[in-house]
């Protein structure tokens, strides 16, 4: 398995490892829609690109993950952080978060988790 979901005191993280594959994209949007509806109130995201190697799917397949996405409602608005630390990673963050322009979500790319902790934690 090519990723971990858990949760780090308020936060929900998301860490990659290895090369991620679409159906392992599938299986992450559905872990994450049924734990996002299981919440009162969804917590702040942080998805640590730094240990893959990439994602082997093609752009049409994570367009489609971003429009099932997208068409979720959320008990509240929240961020999400994306830890990017390499140029393939920065690449990956940019267009998922281009694709995904929910409007409850806030996503924003940091090189490092240390930043987007602490963008996470503002009020």
């Amino acid at each position: 398995m090519a990723h971990r979901i858990y949760h780090d005191e308020e936060i929900l993280r998301l860490d990659f490892d290895q090369t991620v594959t679409n159906d392992e994209l599938g299986e992450i949007a559905r872990t994450l829609a049924q734990l996002e509806s299981s919440f009162p109130i969804v917590p702040h995201r942080l998805t640590d690109l730094t240990g893959t190697k990439g994602v082997s799917s093609t752009f049409a397949e994570i367009l489609e993950l971003a429009k099932a996405r997208k068409a979720l409602k959320f008990a509240n608005s929240f961020k999400s952080a994306i830890v990017a630390p390499r140029p393939v990673h920065v690449g990956i963050a940019r267009m998922f978060s281009t694709l995904n322009d929910h409007p409850q979500i806030t996503i924003r790319i940091f090189p490092d988790v240390e930043s987007a902790r602490a963008w996470l934690d503002e009020t």
